[in-house]
């Protein structure tokens, strides 16, 4: 059985829940408490800690080595709190982030159960857009037939970062000749999706 919402509908599918037979099953064994009914609510996740930082080394006045680094977690308010409370999120690059790679984020859940959240993101350092996706599994109704939820977000960043740069006024070949350090204090943020969708 397949069933796609829509963002638009998901208020009436909430209230429309009670008389849906998928949606009512009623299970003893439940192990997400809770998560069909704040999925399908005023979701919301919560950016925690975002945090960017970066280094440009140059070895020779045209030699530069580059690493720049991304890490936040994303909290779910649908996911039981007992076994999943945020997804870790980190990302290096080794020129900057530009939004064209995806990275893949670490649940917190359990071992048995990470496999039912998982998170992706890009970020573009320039725009300070940071996008993401994130499906997770609600059995809490229906053990049978779960839920599978996607969610997709999306949120510009205004970042609060430090620049300084020191260089090598009597650079000779084999030293740095120029060592630049950027760094933002940590962000929180709380983002809604953009679009939602659940199947089940």
């Amino acid at each position: 059985m397949h069933t796609q919402i829509s963002p638009l509908l998901l208020s009436l599918i909430l209230t429309l829940t009670t008389a849906s037979p998928l949606l009512t099953r009623s299970n003893t064994n439940t192990t997400t408490e809770g998560c069909t009914a704040a999925s399908f609510s005023d979701f919301t996740w919560a950016i925690q800690r975002f945090d960017f930082h970066a280094r440009y080394i140059f070895s020779t006045p045209s030699h530069q080595t580059a690493h720049a680094y991304v890490d936040f977690n994303i909290s779910n308010p649908g996911l039981d709190n007992t076994w999943a409370v945020a997804s870790t999120c980190s990302g290096a690059s080794e020129s900057d982030f530009s939004g064209d790679t995806a990275y893949t984020c670490t649940s917190t859940a359990a071992a048995t159960r990470a496999d039912r959240v998982k998170t992706v993101f890009d970020f573009d350092r320039a725009l300070g857009l940071l996008r993401f996706n994130q499906s997770w599994v609600c059995d809490d109704q229906d053990p049978v037939y779960p839920i599978i939820f996607t969610g997709y977000g999306a949120v510009n960043l205004t970042l609060d970062c430090t620049d300084e740069t020191w260089h090598n006024a009597n650079w000779t070949l084999g030293q740095t000749y120029s060592d630049r350090v950027v760094r933002c204090k940590p962000v929180d943020v709380a983002v809604k999706p953009f679009e939602l969708t659940a199947i089940a």
